[in-house]
């Protein structure tokens, strides 16, 4: 997997989680997440605003984060343990938990536990075009009857 030899290129540069490997393997991740699951990592987030903090979105977003903090640390030592229960294998070859697992396992549990996303062999529910412009067209004409109360 492309994102795991990124991770172990970036654990052994002297920059790790600041290297560029390891930028390169979060934006594959969020690539393939969105490709598989229909999600990325911030759409697993309650509260992502930019101009704050991790911790300060996570904060905000109340009881939602706790959980998904809160299920991984109960799954420690064996992180993988739970995986293959929902029928997915994290180890490597050596029996050690994937890397990769580190930018994907959010949306894992989110989908797992039917959060958000879908399973990469469910349907994703795209709307043709024909659909979209039949629902914008009712979106413009609702908002063309619209008239505020004073």
């Amino acid at each position: 997997m492309e994102v795991e030899k990124l991770l172990i290129a970036a654990e052994a540069s002297r920059s790790g989680k600041w290297s560029r490997e390891f930028e390169e393997a979060q934006k594959l991740a969020d690539k393939v997440s969105r490709r598989h699951f229909g999600i990325g990592e911030k759409e697993t987030r309650y509260v992502d605003d930019d101009r704050l903090s991790r911790i300060e979105n996570d904060w905000l977003g109340g009881s939602w984060d706790p959980c998904f903090q809160l299920y991984e640390f109960e799954n420690l030592p064996a992180p993988w343990a739970p995986w293959s229960k929902l029928g997915w294998d994290v180890k490597g070859s050596d029996g050690r938990q994937l890397r990769a697992l580190e930018l994907f396992w959010r949306q894992l549990v989110a989908v797992g536990y039917g959060l958000a996303g879908r399973y990469p062999d469910e349907d994703d529910g795209d709307l043709t075009e024909s659909e979209k412009e039949a629902i914008a067209a009712k979106l413009a004409a609702d908002r063309d009857r619209f008239k505020p109360s004073r």
